[in-house]
């Protein structure tokens, strides 16, 4: 009987993996990469951000506007990112 589960175990294993992996790889691929583009846009915007008047600029850094968007590129590349994994694991056959 264990032999049957092992071999079961054994026989299934490597499409488990493969799929995971390449779900993984996807995902990681496409995280450095917005990772990449979202630094660009944050650099651009904070240039841009702190070039304007001082007294908006004090204004603004006491309504945490440099937190807040920074939080918005952050969700952008994290939901792209997962997206991008689930839809890499629905494209792939399994069982």
């Amino acid at each position: 009987m264990f032999y049957v589960v092992w071999a079961f175990i054994v026989s299934v294993l490597p499409k488990v993996l493969l799929i995971i992996f390449t779900a993984l790889g996807v995902g990681v691929f496409t995280y450095q990469g917005l990772d990449f583009v979202i630094d660009s846009a944050s650099s651009a915007i904070f240039t841009s951000y702190n070039n304007i008047a001082t007294d908006a600029l004090a204004i603004l850094q006491i309504a945490n506007v440099d937190t807040a968007i920074n939080i918005i590129l952050a969700s952008f590349t994290a939901g792209i990112a997962i997206k991008t994994t689930m839809g890499g694991l629905k494209r792939i056959n399994f069982l």
